[in-house]
């Protein structure tokens, strides 16, 4: 029997301690303020996602007009190459080099990748 009044007495203290922070709004005070935080923090974290896409989109635009701009400046040099190849083989002038300066000539053009121009 003794186990009961503690148990009514224990209902009794909580009830009467929910109707009061119930009355003074303490709930809303101390979780309503915790679900704006929560609420705000979610909001600026979507923000962050959208100017991070942004900015991955912007990388990705940049890397691709990048790739466009080495492409279009490999088939320019290829070009120079092969014209100053032809001058250079037109002119004789590599009939008539000494054997030092061919392998030279043949060094420079390894060393900077252009076979098109050591194949002349």
């Amino acid at each position: 029997m003794d186990i009961i009044w503690k148990i009514v007495n224990f209902i009794i203290l909580f009830g009467a301690l929910y109707l009061i922070c119930r009355k003074m709004n303490l709930f809303d005070k101390m979780f309503g303020s915790r679900r704006r935080g929560i609420g705000e923090e979610i909001e600026n974290s979507e923000k962050a996602k959208a100017q991070a896409k942004a900015l991955g989109e912007d990388i990705e635009k940049a890397r691709a007009e990048n790739e466009e701009r080495k492409q279009q400046l490999l088939k320019d040099a290829e070009a120079q190459a092969e014209a100053d190849g032809a001058a250079i083989a037109a002119a004789g002038a590599l009939s008539r080099m000494p054997k030092r300066a061919k392998l030279s000539l043949w060094l420079r053009c390894v060393t900077e990748c252009r076979p098109t121009l050591c194949a002349a």
